[in-house]
């Protein structure tokens, strides 16, 4: 590094035929020449930090003894996340993952799932996690271990805040090992009376091709009329009051019916008894 040997040559074309004094043929002079020579440096290169690179090509002259460096004298960092190989913990982060001062993953809730791997990245501390960061709910209560007080719940059952089976009577017995009454089986619900289709049958007996009523009394005035149902509502009948008005007579009546009846022969034996 300290010496060099320099050699060098070439070739001079006059601009004239006089160089030499004489002026002959047709041609300009010519000449050829070469140098040889040695230098010496008496002052040399220097590699402050030893790591093979003189310093000046060194672009981290300050790199500490034994670090494997590069052609530019810098550590090398294999997995280029930043941190040179010999502060890197983690040697082997994928590309474009950010990583703390010792070359890790980021794992901000410190659960042991780096940040770019976690699906609950707010995890409390100590809580015990899966392979995705989020906390173990081992009975699928939606409470989780670390606070499950009753981690062995049957699927499907309704908890409360500390996981345990709910319980709204407060007697110690969890609400779904409680007998229930079963519920009773809705009545069907009968078909309703058609106005618009109603005819008469006979004997005052009127349907509306599906339903029965028996028709009581006919009043002029809807008071003796309420009255006279209000009677019949006390005996246990579902009757009410159906108004018709006549054109003829330019009157209007009201009459007193039970009902409904499902055939024509329980309106005509309620007509019967109450007429």
């Amino acid at each position: 590094e300290r010496f060099a040997i320099n050699i060098s040559g070439g070739e001079f074309l006059c601009p004239g035929d006089q160089l030499d004094g004489l002026d002959a043929g047709r041609h300009n002079d010519v000449f050829l020449y070469s140098t040889v020579g040695v230098s010496v440096s008496f002052f040399g290169k220097t590699d402050s930090d030893g790591d093979g690179v003189w310093d000046s090509d060194d672009a981290c002259p300050h790199t500490p003894p034994g670090v494997q460096v590069d052609l530019m004298g810098c550590a090398i960092d294999t997995d280029r996340d930043g941190v040179p190989d010999y502060k890197d913990r983690c040697t082997g982060t994928p590309v474009g993952i950010e990583v703390d001062e010792s070359g890790c993953p980021l794992d901000t809730d410190r659960d042991g799932i780096p940040d770019y791997m976690d699906n609950c990245p707010n995890t409390p501390p100590g809580a015990i996690v899966n392979d995705m960061g989020c906390v173990n709910d081992s009975d699928d209560d939606g409470v989780p271990d670390f606070k499950d007080e009753c981690p062995d719940t049957p699927s499907g059952i309704s908890v409360d805040a500390r996981g345990c089976p709910q319980d709204l009577n407060h007697n110690g017995i969890p609400d779904y090992l409680e007998k229930k009454e079963p519920s009773p089986e809705p009545k069907p619900k009968k078909p309703e009376y058609n106005l618009e289709n109603e005819h008469i049958v006979r004997d005052m007996i009127f349907t509306d091709g599906n339903l029965y009523t028996a028709q009581i009394s006919a009043w002029r005035t809807r008071v003796k009329a309420e009255m006279e149902t209000e009677k019949l509502k006390q005996q246990g009948y579902n009757a009410f009051v159906a108004q018709i008005y006549f054109d003829q007579w330019n009157e209007t009546w009201y009459r007193v019916r039970v009902g409904y009846f499902d055939t024509f022969n329980e309106a005509e034996s309620a007509a019967n008894k109450l007429r």
